[in-house]
């Protein structure tokens, strides 16, 4: 990320956070004057360069596993990308390993492992609520740059054939911010780790119950909780108490909750006197680039 590009120097964090989220693994880009806004960038570089850029895309000659391949891509950047949600409901167990195995070999996916343990598994009889539950892994495109393209060409793909780009814009521009908002994920644990040295495993968590932007744990045992919120708005003291719960819902025994913000925090939260809480805004991740 130190070496994301000279192009980018005249950007704030905020539009590197952005700009990263939707460009990384781009090859070649040029970006436009300081004038031109993100969606203007991605307008030119992506949208009207539609036609070489689809050609990264081809995954197959044979035209149903490629569609099945597209259809499986999609629904993993919009969805929960746990391993097997993508593609049980209409592609068959068999079809979706050739799928795994074409897209890691590609380096279009990698696998991000699930941290959940599973205290049945040694019981001759789970309970009731477990039975049929399975652990499941989830899937991460390497480069946001792939994730961009299911998510946000794809689906407008006929009408970007005749140079038609206004519903993809409009599409991007509508829900841009909860695309970025994973990515500000990723970006925030690697922030803990670079401020926390000691970290030794990080990353998000999710269970049966909860699900977590991150659980991070030191050398020593310290255990960090975090909520990451690239919103509009301010990160308020409900968000603290909500993300309590949820640790302690899996008994947790949390050290300090962390919590990161696009648009900064509530003058209550800055007021709390708790030594316990750490407060990372936007100006935090410049040391990230």
């Amino acid at each position: 990320m130190k070496n994301f590009s000279k192009e980018f120097l005249y950007l704030n964090t905020k539009e590197l956070i952005e700009y990263f989220s939707v460009f990384e693994g781009y090859e070649n880009l040029k970006l436009l004057t300081k004038k031109e806004t993100l969606l203007e960038n991605i307008e030119e570089n992506i949208l009207k360069n539609y036609h070489n850029l689809k050609k990264l895309f081809i995954f197959s000659d044979d035209l149903s596993l490629q569609k099945d391949i597209e259809k499986f891509l999609h629904r993993l950047a919009i969805g929960s990308r746990k391993s097997y949600s993508a593609y049980k409901k209409d592609i068959s167990f068999y079809r979706g390993k050739t799928i795994y195995k074409t897209l890691f070999f590609k380096n279009i996916l990698k696998k991000e492992y699930s941290r959940e343990v599973d205290n049945f598994r040694y019981h001759k009889r789970r309970k009731r609520a477990y039975r049929g539950y399975q652990i499941e892994d989830k899937m991460r495109f390497t480069k946001g740059f792939y994730r961009f393209w299911f998510m946000f060409v794809y689906p407008f793909k006929s009408e970007l054939e005749n140079g038609d780009y206004k519903d993809c814009l409009t599409n991007i521009e509508e829900n841009l911010d909860y695309f970025i908002s994973l990515k500000f994920e990723y970006l925030s644990n690697e922030l803990l780790k670079l401020k926390r040295f000691d970290i030794v495993e990080y990353g998000t968590y999710w269970d049966k119950y909860i699900e977590l932007d991150l659980l991070a744990k030191a050398k020593d045992g310290t255990l960090y909780v975090g909520e990451c919120k690239w919103k509009n708005h301010k990160v308020n003291a409900s968000i603290l108490n909500k993300l309590k719960k949820k640790s302690a819902k899996v008994g947790f025994d949390v050290d300090y909750f962390v919590l990161f913000s696009k648009s900064g925090f509530s003058n209550e939260l800055l007021k709390l006197k708790d030594n316990n809480l750490l407060l990372y805004t936007v100006d935090d991740f410049k040391d990230l680039f």
